[in-house]
């Protein structure tokens, strides 16, 4: 891309530190605006021959005043384009700040969330576990039942053949004594 006259010029003021393409406007025309009030006053000693260079140098006179005017207006309005545009650099700095914030919070969220799902796991497997055990007692219990029931049916016996020696041993006993009245009666025979 070739650079033109008057951006080398402009380039050229910017790097001297100049207010840039208002400044160097507004630098034109007041040595313009010097040279045609110059001129204006030389036309005027110059007489009729003068008058119509007069008249166009009033007239270019006209022109730079308007543009001086113009000139001002731009500059205002860049003024004011530069005061907004640092309005908005700073609103976007602290959006940018809020973004940050609010992305932090959603990693101390996510990281809750993960710790609460780790917490969850660690929960679900402590009740998998505690069901085993608990399949495992239920189990204990009805083996503990079978053989509850099983030495209760054994005492039932024992006590049924404790009853039926008890009952013997009354017989045993009775007739121990008939024997032993018999010996005794037959010893008295005897004798």
């Amino acid at each position: 891309m070739e650079v033109g006259p008057l951006a080398r010029v402009m380039v050229a003021y910017q790097a001297k530190g100049g207010d840039g393409l208002t400044g160097l406007i507004d630098q034109f025309l007041q040595k313009s605006g010097r040279s045609f009030s110059e001129l204006d006053s030389c036309m005027g000693r110059a007489g009729e021959a003068g008058k119509g260079f007069a008249v166009v140098a009033q007239q270019i006179k006209e022109l730079a005043r308007q543009t001086a005017q113009a000139t001002s207006e731009i500059s205002e309005g860049i003024s004011e384009i530069q005061t907004s545009t640092a309005d908005a650099i700073t609103e976007i700095e602290e959006i940018s700040e809020v973004i940050h914030d609010v992305n932090n919070i959603i990693s101390t969220i996510a990281a809750a969330v993960e710790e609460q799902s780790v917490a969850t796991r660690d929960i679900s497997n402590n009740i998998s576990r505690a069901s085993v055990g608990l399949d495992q007692v239920n189990n204990n219990v009805l083996s503990s039942t079978a053989a509850a029931e099983l030495i209760t049916t054994d005492i039932k016996e024992v006590d049924s053949t404790s009853s039926y020696l008890s009952n013997s041993s009354l017989e045993l006993r009775e007739n121990a004594g008939k024997l032993a009245e018999l010996a005794e009666t037959l010893q008295q025979l005897i004798a």
